[in-house]
C-alpha cells in the first residue's frame, strides 16, 4: 500500500486486532504522521458495520478536539476506498509496554513524574467528558526525552464492544476495572483503576493481577487484592501499598476521584507507611480451588477443540455454538453473583488513622410532595505543611538549576513562610545572593547560618571560595580546612576539591613567606636610605595608577580597573580605597560574565524556537541591566516569535475541525461581530449538507505585525486551504474550499480576533 487518503505510506509500525498502524507523511507540509486503520469488515451484518463506523467517527472526532501536551494529537479521521483511518501525531520513541518487557526499571521519582503527566492528561480528558477505557502500557508512548503520551482516545469503546461481538480475542484485560468487566456503566474512575494498575507495574515490574487465562485474571480483578509491592520487589517503601490499594479498589466509590490524587499521594508516600490498607481479605481456599478447576476445564476444552478433525468441527457446529452460548450465560451469572455478594458484604465506611474522612451527606429540603434526596460532597484533604514544603523544594531546585534565580528565591521564601526556621531554604537564598553578584551580603548570611549549624561542610567550602576570590588566603585556608575536617560522604568529589585547595593555598602562602624572608632586610635598608625625591616619585606613580583605575571603573571597564588597583596594592598593600574599588570591579566582572551566560542561553532558546523561554531570560538581563542592546534584541525577536506562535496556534485549532457544525462555532468565537455576521449563514449551512469535514492548511505566513510599546496590536496571516466533506444526499466526497485565505487580526483583551476575511478561490 502506497497511499491512504493524501498520506504517503513509508512503512509499517505495528499490527493489532483492529488493524494496522503505518508511518506516513503529509505531502502538503512534509509532516510525519502515524496512520491507524480500523477494521469493520469482521462484522457480518451490514447494519452493524454502519452503526459501528458512525459511532467510531463520532467518538474519534470528539477525541480529536483534545489538545494536551501528553495526549497524541489527532489530525484527521477519514475513509479511503472503504478503509477507515485516523491520522495522528507521530511520536519517535517506544511504548511503555516495550520498555517494561525489555526489563526497564523505573525509580519512584521516575514513576511520580510519568504519573503526574499522564494523570494530568487523563483528568483533562475527563473534564471534557471523554473516558479512555483502555489505559495500558501499550497505549502509552515515551519519546526520546522521556515525555509520555496517551494514544487511542476515542477508539477504546469500539475495541471493547464492537470488536468483541465478532468473537475476536482482544487480549487479557489486566487493566480493566471490575465494573467495566461486568458491563456496567462506567465513569472516569475506570481510567483511575487502569492508571493504578499501570503504576503498580512500573513500580514492581509485575502486573497486579497476573494469570494464564482470562478466567483467572477476571477472578483476581473482581475478588483479590494485588500482592504487596514490597513482597514483589524488595526494598520498596510500605507507603506505596496504601496508595495502590486505593487506586485499585473494587468499589469505584472507594477509589481516588481523579488521577491527580494518585500523583499527590505518591509524592507524599512516606506518610502512608502506617496507614491500614484498604481492600478486602484474600479469597478462601475453596474459591481458589474452584477457579483452578475452571482453568483446568478451560485448558482441556481448548486442547480437545484444537486437536479435533476439521470434518467433525463442520458437523458439530450447531452443538458447539449451543455449548459456547451456555458457557457465556454461566460466566455472566457468576460475575453478576460475585458483584452482588461483594456489594452486599461491603463494610460501612469509616475514617481510620491516615485515611481521608468519609463524605458528608447533606440532606436537601425537597419541594412539597417530593422525597428528600441526598447529595454527596467530597471534602478535599489539604496538603500538610510538610507536603507543601516538599513540593516547593522540588520546584525551587528545578528553577535554580534552570537559572531562574528570582523564581527560585520566591519558592524558598514560600517555604520560609510555612517554616520560618527552614535551614535549607535559608542556605539556598544565601547561595542565590552569591550567584547574583551580591557576594558581601551572601558572606554575611553564610556566616550567620554557621551560628545555627556549625558542622555544615558546604558552608565552609563556599566561604573558602569567597575569601579566596577576595584574595584573603588566610581566611580561605581556614574555611577549606574546616570543610575538609568535617567532610562529605565517601566518594563525594567535594572532599578532593577541599584537599586540593588547601594544598594550593599553603603552597602559595609558603612561596610568599619565603620571598619576604629573602627580601626583608634589603627592603628595610633601602627604605631607611630612600631619598625624599624617590618617595615623591612613588607617590606620583600610585596616584597615577589609582586615577586610571578609578576612571576605568566609572566608564564600566572593570577589567582595566581591577588590573590598575592590583598594581596600586602591590605598591601600597594597605590602601583601603584601592581594595574597595578592586572588590567592586571583581563583583561587576562576575555579574557581567553571568549576564553574558544568560544572553547566550536566551539566544540558544531563540534558535530552538522556544521564544517564551528566550523572553524570560532576556527580561532577566534587562531587569539587571536596563538598556543592554543584545538582551533587548533577543527580547524583541522572541516577543515577535511568541506572537506568531500564538497566531499559528489559532490556525492549528482551525485545521483540527472535523465536525461541520464546529466551523460556525470557530468563527463565532474568534471573529469580531461584524465579520462573523458576514459569514455566519454560509457556515450554518454546512452541517445541513455535509458530513466528515477535513481541512488541510498549506504554507501559512504571518505578516504585517504592528507593535505599540510592549504589545502587538494587529497582524495578518495568509494560508492556502483545501477543505473536503462527504455530501449527505449523494454520499460522495466533495471539495468545499480550495483557495487562499487572508485573515486580518487584532489583539483584543490579549486574545487574537479575526477582523476581516478575504477568500480567493484557486480556480
Amino acid at each position: 500500500m502506497e497511499k491512504i487518503g493524501k498520506y504517503a505510506i513509508q512503512g509499517e509500525l505495528g499490527k493489532g486486532a483492529m488493524g494496522i498502524v503505518y508511518k506516513a507523511e503529509d505531502p502538503f507540509i512534509g509532516r510525519p504522521v502515524a496512520i491507524k486503520t480500523i477494521r469493520f469488515d469482521t462484522l457480518t451484518k451490514e447494519t452493524d458495520r454502519e452503526h459501528a463506523q458512525k459511532r467510531f467517527m463520532r467518538e474519534a472526532r470528539s477525541a480529536g478536539n483534545l489538545s494536551h501536551p501528553n495526549i497524541v494529537t489527532i489530525y484527521e479521521v477519514g475513509e479511503d476506498e472503504g478503509l477507515t483511518y485516523i491520522a495522528m501525531e507521530f511520536i519517535e520513541g517506544e511504548s511503555l509496554e516495550e520498555l517494561l518487557c525489555g526489563g526497564k526499571e523505573f525509580s519512584i521519582d521516575d514513576v511520580i513524574g510519568l504519573t503526574a503527566s499522564l494523570g494530568e492528561a487523563l483528568d483533562y480528558a475527563h473534564k471534557k467528558g471523554i473516558i479512555h477505557r483502555d489505559i495500558k502500557p501499550g497505549n502509552i508512548l515515551i519519546d526520546r526525552e522521556g515525555k509520555p503520551y496517551i494514544v487511542d482516545f476515542g477508539i477504546a469503546r469500539i475495541s471493547t464492544s464492537t470488536m468483541t461481538q465478532t468473537s475476536m480475542v482482544m487480549g487479557t484485560p489486566y487493566y480493566m476495572a471490575p465494573e467495566q468487566l461486568a458491563g456496567k456503566k462506567i465513569d472516569n474512575r475506570a481510567d483511575v483503576f487502569a492508571m493504578g494498575a499501570v503504576v503498580y507495574e512500573m513500580i514492581t515490574g509485575e502486573k497486579p493481577f497476573p494469570g494464564e487465562t482470562i478466567t483467572t485474571v477476571i477472578y483476581k480483578i473482581v475478588n483479590e487484592d494485588p500482592p504487596l509491592v514490597r513482597d514483589v520487589r524488595e526494598g520498596l517503601p510500605h507507603g506505596l501499598d496504601y496508595i495502590l490499594r486505593k487506586a485499585l479498589a473494587k468499589n469505584p466509590d472507594e477509589r481516588y476521584a481523579a488521577c491527580k490524587n494518585i500523583t499527590e499521594d505518591l509524592k507524599n508516600y512516606p506518610k502512608f507507611t502506617d496507614a491500614p490498607l484498604p481492600g478486602k481479605p484474600s479469597p478462601s481456599t475453596q474459591e481458589v480451588q474452584a477457579v483452578q478447576e475452571e482453568e483446568t476445564q478451560h485448558i482441556v476444552y481448548t486442547q480437545k477443540k484444537t486437536t479435533r478433525p476439521k470434518s467433525h468441527l463442520q458437523k458439530d457446529r450447531k452443538p458447539l455454538l449451543f455449548v459456547l452460548g451456555a458457557m457465556m450465560a454461566v460466566v455472566i451469572i457468576v460475575l453478576g453473583t460475585i458483584f452482588f455478594l461483594q456489594k452486599k458484604n461491603a463494610k460501612p465506611g469509616g475514617s481510620g488513622p491516615g485515611l481521608p474522612p468519609d463524605p458528608v451527606i447533606l440532606t436537601q429540603t425537597p419541594p412539597s410532595g417530593e422525597k428528600p434526596t441526598a447529595e454527596v460532597k467530597e471534602i478535599p484533604v489539604p496538603l500538610s505543611d510538610e507536603a507543601q514544603i516538599t513540593a516547593l523544594r522540588r520546584e525551587a531546585d528545578a528553577l535554580y538549576l534552570d537559572g531562574d534565580l528570582d523564581m527560585a528565591a520566591q519558592k524558598n521564601n514560600d517555604i520560609l513562610r510555612l517554616d520560618a526556621d527552614n535551614y535549607e531554604a535559608q542556605l539556598y537564598l544565601a547561595e542565590i545572593l552569591r550567584r547574583k553578584g551580591q557576594v558581601e551580603e551572601a558572606r554575611k548570611e553564610f556566616e550567620r547560618l554557621l551560628t545555627t549549624s556549625s558542622n555544615d561542610a558546604r558552608i565552609y567550602l563556599i566561604l573558602g571560595d569567597i575569601f579566596e576570590e577576595k584574595g584573603d588566603d588566610t581566611l580561605a585556608l581556614e574555611n577549606y580546612q574546616h570543610a575538609f575536617q568535617i567532610g562529605f560522604a565517601e566518594g563525594d568529589a567535594r572532599n578532593e576539591f577541599a584537599s586540593r585547595k588547601i594544598d594550593e593555598i599553603q603552597a602559595r602562602m609558603t612561596a610568599i613567606s619565603e620571598e619576604k624572608t629573602l627580601d626583608e632586610t634589603p627592603v628595610r635598608s633601602r627604605e631607611e636610605k630612600i631619598l625624599p625625591e624617590i618617595k615623591s616619585d612613588l607617590t606620583s606613580e600610585l596616584e597615577g595608577k589609582y586615577s586610571e583605575g578609578e576612571s576605568a571603573f566609572n566608564r564600566g571597564d572593570y577589567e582595566q580597573a581591577a588590573a590598575r588597583m592590583e598594581e596600586v596594592l602591590e605598591l601600597d598593600p594597605g590602601n583601603a580605597d584601592a581594595q574597595s574599588i578592586l572588590d567592586q570591579a571583581k563583583n561587576k566582572l562576575e555579574e557581567t560574565q553571568e549576564i553574558q551566560r544568560i544572553i547566550d542561553a536566551a539566544q540558544q532558546a531563540l534558535n530552538k524556537n522556544s521564544p517564551r523561554q528566550a523572553m524570560r531570560m532576556a527580561r532577566d538581563v534587562l531587569n539587571r541591566k536596563p538598556g543592554n542592546t543584545e538582551a533587548q534584541r533577543i527580547y524583541d525577536l522572541a516577543f515577535e516569535g511568541a506572537t506568531k506562535k500564538d497566531i499559528l496556534s489559532l490556525l492549528a485549532s482551525y485545521e483540527r475541525i472535523y465536525d461541520p457544525a464546529a466551523f460556525h462555532d470557530f468563527y463565532k468565537e474568534n471573529c469580531v461581530f461584524n465579520e462573523y455576521s458576514k459569514w455566519k449563514d454560509f457556515f450554518r449551512s454546512i452541517p445541513n449538507l455535509y458530513d466528515s469535514v477535513s481541512t488541510n492548511i498549506i504554507t501559512p505566513t504571518v505578516y504585517s505585525l504592528k507593535k505599540e510599546r510592549d504589545r502587538y496590536l494587529s497582524a495578518g496571516i495568509k494560508f492556502s486551504q483545501i477543505t473536503t466533506a462527504i455530501h449527505k444526499a449523494k454520499g460522495t466526497k466533495q471539495v468545499l474550499m480550495d483557495g487562499t485565505y487572508f485573515w486580518e487580526l487584532k489583539s483584543i483583551e490579549n486574545k487574537w480576533k479575526i477582523t476581516h476575511i478575504v477568500y480567493k478561490p484557486s480556480r
